[in-house]
């Protein structure tokens, strides 16, 4: 930190201050409006949609971030393949963000001025799906050519280094950001002179029966208007800039070269710092999605009331909760706690890997990357768990199936990924010449993966939705329910994994065995000659680590597969020997409060300390991760011991 640029000091600690506040913001918004109960309108859509919006872009600006703070290394931008993933969702959501604001622009003017008019809002949400679609295809053409995105350092992003003509900054520079703007100042003049008149209206019928109705659709105008300021302030500079950068390219004059110079920053051109250009396309882009947020909470009384009557009765449920209720709430909170930054420091390895992408390599990352998605899913979970089985997020049926089906997909693919990885490990270990290829493997967990997210929407196929059920503290589909599905959730994609999982396991203990038996007997000598003693110490570690994997497996998941075995049991048989241990689970004498905690802990918690205890074994097994966290720490150890000693010179030296 203190060998930074300070333009690169100044930029990174805005872009940081800005995520920190925006993203808080975004979030509580969001929250709001899910459990919002009134009427859905346009506006509300519109909201959302800006919402959602924002908190992708602001998501999408931490990597940006971290790349400022450390002397514009890539980071996470040092893997093309998330360099390509970065740029294609960050282009689209910057353009549509744009776009949405113009579509609520037109909407609020077309309210003020012709009041007794009522607009669908079928049609802006056609309009801006269309849209979105157009603009992910214009930031995938790349891909058409076999190119990628790539990290650029002078700019601190990763864009497409093709050259384009005058028709690609045509686009860019007119209808994607110049034509919005068009829009947005005819529409935002109309609203004000109508806000004006509409303001004299209300101070002379005061006593007016829709005086009321009158003073909140003044207010909604303004809260947009005050938006489509932060808009144009924060995006001038950057519709400017395609502007004449376009005209230039177009025309090849050289009347616009001093206005482009200042973005570039040519004076320190030679280090490619080009802080203006920088402060245009990302940070101001984030700190505009903060302005949003801090607006809207700050204009909005409906939410500062919700605001309110969430924490007095937050703070009235904390006293009175159920102790079965806070002890799950305590261990999901911890879990989420511990196990989100474990899981985001391995896709943070993962991502800047530049070794050889094994099998096991591949299999590990799936894993990570469903383990974060399990335990995000998991939050809301822990809050209803914390505020008395309120719905809370689930108040929303919409949310409810999403969040449903990413579940439900997630947790079966987890299972699937642990037994995918045991029987690849025990082909290791067992037929160690063999080099199995990677590509079947992933072509199973990506077909399973399909699969699933197939079963888990059938509900949608009839009509039907997911629903929260305060017994199971969870979203399910209530639809009935025979034999067929008891077998499939009970047998095929439970039991079978652990059947699975099970001999697999028993034969790489075996094969474990017997290698380190065996290189115990050599010599060193003789070990690196005939076992090549580290590539069989490597291949012993990556078993173990597997072992370990699948006993928090085996131990986590081993109450759901029983429970759901047993059930298919007792329905295909009709038999009541499994009675007593399905009411364990259904907690028999608190049933009337339908309080089921050790249901709860088995369908739901358990799978998230699962996905905790994957990153804990994985962080404090593997040697490479060790010593990538000890190199970055020893770089920014060095970075500081080299800094002091500069400074202590400088103060040394003869003036």
């Amino acid at each position: 930190m203190t060998t930074l640029e300070p333009g690169d000091a100044l930029l990174g600690s805005i872009s940081l201050i800005s995520i920190l506040i925006g993203l808080p913001l975004n979030l509580t918004m969001l929250t709001y409006f899910f459990t919002y109960s009134g009427k859905r309108t346009l506006s509300y859509m519109l909201y959302v949609l800006i919402c959602v919006v924002d908190i992708t872009i602001i998501i999408c600006h931490f990597p940006t971030t971290l790349s400022y703070l450390n002397n514009r290394n890539p980071l996470l931008f040092r893997s093309d393949l998330f360099c390509s993933i970065w740029g294609l969702v960050w282009n689209t959501a910057m353009r549509v963000s744009v776009f949405i604001i113009s579509v609520l622009c037109a909407s609020r003017m077309m309210a003020v001025v012709f009041p007794l008019r009522k607009i669908h809002r079928l049609l802006p949400a056609s309009l801006i799906s269309v849209y979105t679609l157009l603009i992910f295809i214009q930031s995938s053409v790349p891909f058409w050519f076999g190119g990628l995105y790539r990290y650029d350092e002078y700019g601190v992003t990763c864009y497409d280094q093709s050259e384009y003509g005058p028709v690609h900054y045509f686009i860019v520079g007119f209808l994607e950001f110049l034509g919005p703007l068009f829009v947005v100042c005819p529409a935002c003049g109309i609203s004000i002179v109508a806000l004006y008149n509409s303001r004299k209206t209300e101070k002379k019928f005061t006593i007016h029966a829709n005086a009321g109705r009158l003073s909140r659709k003044n207010n909604a105008t303004l809260t947009m208007i005050l938006l489509t300021f932060a808009y144009i302030i924060f995006n001038a500079p950057l519709v400017l800039y395609t502007l004449t950068a376009f005209v230039k390219v177009a025309t090849g004059t050289e009347l616009f070269d001093g206005f482009l110079n200042a973005f570039h920053g040519a004076e320190v051109e030679a280090e490619g710092h080009y802080h203006l250009l920088n402060f245009t396309f990302t940070v101001s882009v984030c700190l505009n999605s903060t302005a949003n947020a801090i607006l809207f909470v700050g204009r909005s009384a409906a939410v500062k009331t919700w605001l309110r009557g969430n924490r007095m009765s937050f703070l009235e449920t904390m006293t009175s909760l159920d102790p079965g209720d806070a002890v799950s709430g305590s261990i999901s909170l911890i879990s989420i706690l511990l196990g989100l930054p474990l899981n985001l420091v391995m896709l943070t390895y993962f991502f800047t890997y530049s070794g050889k992408r094994t099998l096991s390599y591949m299999l590990y990352f799936c894993i990570c990357v469903v383990d974060i998605t399990i335990i995000i899913c998991h939050f809301p979970t822990t809050l209803s768990y914390l505020n008395n089985r309120n719905p809370l997020l689930f108040r929303s049926d919409l949310f409810c199936s999403i969040w449903g089906l990413v579940w439900n997909t997630a947790m079966r693919v987890s299972v699937f990924i642990i037994s995918v990885l045991c029987v690849s490990r025990m082909m290791a270990v067992v037929f160690p010449l063999r080099n199995s290829h990677r590509l079947l493997p992933l072509y199973l967990v990506a077909g399973y993966l399909l699969l699933m997210f197939v079963q888990s929407s059938v509900p949608f196929w009839f009509g039907g939705l997911y629903k929260y059920d305060e017994a199971g503290v969870t979203c399910y589909d209530y639809a009935y329910h025979g034999f067929a599905h008891y077998f499939i959730m009970g047998v095929l994609e439970f039991l079978v994994p652990l059947l699975v999982v099970v001999p697999t396991c028993a034969i790489s203990i075996w094969a474990l065995y017997k290698s380190t038996k065996r290189g115990a007997d050599i010599s060193p000598g003789q070990k690196c000659a005939k076992w090549r003693g580290r590539r069989c110490h490597v291949k012993n570690n990556a078993t173990l680590t597997m072992l370990l994997l699948t006993l928090a497996y085996v131990l986590f998941n081993a109450p759901l597969v029983l429970y759901t075995t047993f059930s298919f049991l007792q329905i295909t048989t009709k038999t009541k020997l499994f009675d007593g241990y399905l009411d364990a689970f259904h907690g028999h004498q608190v049933m009337e409060k339908g309080r089921f905690h050790l249901l709860n802990f088995s369908f739901s918690i358990s799978v998230c300390l699962n996905s905790t205890t994957n990153a804990i074994v994985y962080t404090s097994r593997s040697t490479v991760i060790k010593s990538w966290i000890r190199a970055i720490t020893r770089r920014k150890v060095e970075r500081k011991i080299k800094s002091m000693a500069s400074t202590n010179y400088m103060q040394l030296s003869p003036m």
